[in-house]
């Protein structure tokens, strides 16, 4: 039978919680290891909640972060409260449907953000209306420096996976930019500078993209 090895998590410090020992292994095969949180709780919590940073605590820094939330600011129902926590589960939860593109290449909050909802609103204020919040460095994580509020068409375009689109030589910002600039929809663009394909009677016919028309990424990937 094939032995795993087990990262020795002893004595270390994640969060507020202070691993004690090992605890065998739970019904996913997963190791567990037996903790001791600083208000004096213990808890066994699995390897990978450990290490990812979702479980930092036994559950009272959760109370007192949504006590704070209610004395201080009562947002907890505010879009602000929804754009922290959606940042944190695409960085911190590999379940996340999104998580391959932030905490799996590295992209994480810092760590006043991710322990507090409060450092997170002080640093940033109130979400202005049909606003997104967005990393000026899309390399780079989610901190004060880094970040800001903007519509969501500037959001687009700092993705890593965004173009530019060149139009008779002419560079665009975005499909959007491309499109409104034209009066067309952003697959006609597409098919100016990417070229386009269609089946007839199970046959593929490609076609290139017009002469002078072309697309180059903005980010490496």
């Amino acid at each position: 039978m094939t032995q795993f090895k087990i990262r020795d998590l002893t004595d270390q410090v994640f969060g507020r919680l202070l691993v004690v020992s090992h605890a065998g292994t739970g019904s996913s095969r997963k190791a567990l290891w037996y903790c001791r949180c600083e208000c004096g709780n213990t808890l066994t919590v699995r390897s990978g909640s450990l290490v990812n940073g979702n479980t930092n605590s036994c559950g009272c820094l959760k109370v007192e972060i949504l006590a704070e939330l209610h004395k201080t600011h009562g947002l907890r129902y505010e879009p602000e409260y929804a754009v922290w926590l959606n940042m944190k589960d695409r960085c911190n939860n590999p379940n996340n449907n999104a998580w391959m593109y932030y905490g799996g290449r590295g992209i994480k909050l810092c760590q006043e953000w991710n322990d507090s909802f409060v450092a997170f609103y002080n640093d940033m204020g109130s979400r202005p209306k049909k606003h997104q919040i967005d990393r000026i460095d899309s390399n780079k994580g989610y901190y004060k420096e880094n970040c800001r509020w903007v519509i969501k068409i500037i959001n687009d375009q700092n993705k890593r996976n965004s173009k530019f689109w060149f139009i008779d030589g002419v560079r665009y910002n975005s499909l959007s930019h491309a499109a409104d600039h034209f009066g067309v929809g952003i697959c006609t663009i597409k098919s100016w500078c990417e070229g386009q394909s269609s089946t007839h009677k199970g046959k593929v016919y490609s076609y290139p993209p017009k002469n002078n028309c072309w697309s180059e990424c903005k980010y490496e990937r």
